[in-house]
């Protein structure tokens, strides 16, 4: 199973926003403006993103980096973390390989991206 994960800065409003109608979950803390305003603290940076199978997107994840203290974290302000969501109706089993695939994700996002690291 192949999957491909976009970015939230390759969607505008209204297309995220579209995105969490075929979503289960918390899809209202995964609203385009309730990711801007937790994203828009200093030193936090919006990762939010889309896990998409067959052009078909399987999860979102919102997720942000935090530079906020010395120690980084991935978290938006006041120390919140969302959980991810998932498409309707799919099995757990692919529920886990999403959870593997964000956590491989974020991995690699810290070894890549050092202009947020310092």
């Amino acid at each position: 199973m192949d999957f491909t994960v976009k970015n939230i800065d390759t969607f505008d409003k209204l297309n995220w926003n579209n995105i969490l109608k075929d979503m289960e979950g918390p899809a209202h803390l995964c609203l385009w403006n309730s990711l801007d305003y937790y994203s828009a603290y200093p030193n936090i940076k919006n990762l939010s993103f889309v896990i998409i199978n067959e052009n078909k997107i399987l999860g979102l994840v919102p997720l942000a980096l935090n530079r906020s203290t010395q120690k980084i974290k991935l978290e938006f302000a006041n120390k919140i973390i969302f959980a991810p969501i998932f498409r309707k109706n799919i099995s757990s089993s692919l529920r886990k390989k999403i959870y593997k695939l964000s956590t491989l994700f974020c991995t690699c996002f810290f070894y890549k991206n050092d202009e947020f690291l310092g």
